[in-house]
C-alpha cells in the first residue's frame, strides 16, 4: 500500500474509490502486517498534525523554496519531518505518546456486512473476527493501552480472542458488556427484537446487562447468556455444533420459531421474505442445518419437508411468499 495514500486517506482527501482501496487492503490482511503499517501511518499523521507549527518552522530552514518542490517531494519531506518531530516528542515525553494513542483508540471503523455475504477479519492483536450476514461491528482504529473494545450493533458475531491477561477484551452490545481474557465465544445482538446471546465455546467470560450493572453472570464452556423480559438467565447449550456454524455457511434450523428462521434467511440469502398467513408454520425438526451455498429454494424445500405450507418465489423481486 502506498504511504502517502494512507496519509491522503487519514486527511479525508480521498476519492471514495480510493476510499474503498485502503478498506479492501485491510480487509484482507492475513497475517496483521498490515493492520501494523495502517497504524504507523496513522500515528505519523497525527505526528503531523499535532506538530503543525515545528514542521512548518523546519521547512522555512530549507533552501529550496516550498512552492518549487514536486507535490510528492513536498509530502515526502513533511512526512520525514513528522516522523522525526514523533519520535523527538515521544523520546522526551511519554505522555505525549500516550495522549496520541488514547486519541487514536477512540476512533473506531464501522464494519457491515451485507446480506448474502460473511466476513472475518484479524485484528491487530491476533483476535480473529467473524460475522454473519447483517452485522454491524465497531472497531477501534488501534486499541487503548488499557483494554481491548469493539462494539456489535447488530448481528452475529464469532470471536476467536488473543489473550493478554494485561489487557482484558470488551464486546459492548446493547443488552449489556461481554468481558474476556482469552477465549471463543459468539454474540448476537439485535436491539429491534430485544435479542442477545452469547455462546461459550472455551475459556471464560463475564455478561453484565446493560440496564442492571449488578446483574453479571459468569460463563463456563458449553453455556448460553440471554437477555429476558430485562433478566439475564444462563442456560445449557443443547448442541455446541449449532453454535457459529454459520461461519462455515451453515444455517442451524432445530429449535427456532419460523418468524425468526425466516430473518436468518433474509440476511443469509439477501432476500425478503414475506409471511402471508394468520398462524405460523411449526418446524418439527429437533436438529438440522442447511447449506446457504444450496441456495434459498433448496431451502425452503428441505423446511416443507418437516412443516405445513406453501411458498412462491418472485425471482425478479427477490422475494418469498409464504401460504
Amino acid at each position: 500500500m502506498n504511504l502517502y495514500l494512507l496519509i491522503r486517506y487519514f486527511a479525508c482527501r480521498t476519492t471514495p474509490q480510493e476510499e474503498n482501496l485502503v478498506r479492501t487492503w485491510l480487509l484482507d490482511d492475513k497475517d496483521g502486517s498490515r493492520a501494523n503499517l495502517f497504524r504507523e501511518a496513522h500515528l505519523m499523521f497525527e505526528g503531523m498534525v499535532l506538530y503543525t507549527e515545528e514542521a512548518k518552522r523546519l521547512s522555512a530552514r530549507t533552501q529550496e523554496p516550498e512552492g518549487l518542490r514536486p507535490a510528492w517531494k513536498r509530502v515526502g519531506i513533511a512526512i520525514l519531518r513528522a516522523a522525526v518531530i514523533v519520535a523527538v516528542a515521544f523520546g522526551a515525553a511519554f505522555l505525549g505518546k500516550r495522549t496520541t494513542i488514547d486519541t487514536l483508540a477512540s476512533n473506531a471503523e464501522t464494519l457491515r456486512v451485507p446480506a448474502g455475504e460473511r466476513m472475518d477479519i484479524v485484528l491487530t492483536d491476533g483476535t480473529h473476527l467473524w460475522m454473519n450476514s447483517g452485522t454491524e461491528v465497531e472497531i477501534p482504529v488501534i486499541f487503548s493501552r488499557n483494554n481491548r473494545n469493539i462494539k456489535v450493533n447488530e448481528g452475529e458475531v464469532l470471536l476467536d480472542v488473543a489473550k493478554d491477561e494485561r489487557k482484558p477484551f470488551y464486546v459492548e452490545t446493547w443488552a449489556g458488556k461481554v468481558k474476556v481474557i482469552g477465549t471463543r465465544f459468539e454474540v448476537t445482538a439485535d436491539s429491534d427484537d430485544n435479542e442477545f446471546t452469547a455462546s461459550l465455546i472455551r475459556g471464560s467470560i463475564e455478561v453484565t446487562s446493560a440496564s442492571d450493572p449488578s446483574q453479571s453472570r459468569i460463563l463456563v464452556p458449553g453455556e448460553i447468556a440471554r437477555y429476558e423480559n430485562g433478566s439475564l438467565v444462563v442456560n445449557q447449550i443443547r448442541d455446541m455444533s449449532a453454535v457459529g456454524c454459520w461461519s462455515e455457511g451453515i444455517i442451524d434450523v432445530s429449535s427456532l420459531p419460523f418468524d425468526e428462521l425466516m430473518k436468518k434467511f433474509e440476511k443469509a440469502f439477501n432476500v425478503k421474505i414475506e409471511i402471508e398467513r394468520e398462524s405460523l408454520p411449526v418446524i418439527t425438526y429437533t436438529r438440522g442445518k442447511i447449506r446457504v451455498s444450496d441456495g434459498i429454494e433448496h431451502a425452503m424445500s428441505v423446511l416443507q419437508l418437516a412443516s405445513n405450507f406453501e411458498y412462491e418465489y418472485d425471482i425478479e423481486s427477490a422475494t418469498i411468499h409464504v401460504k
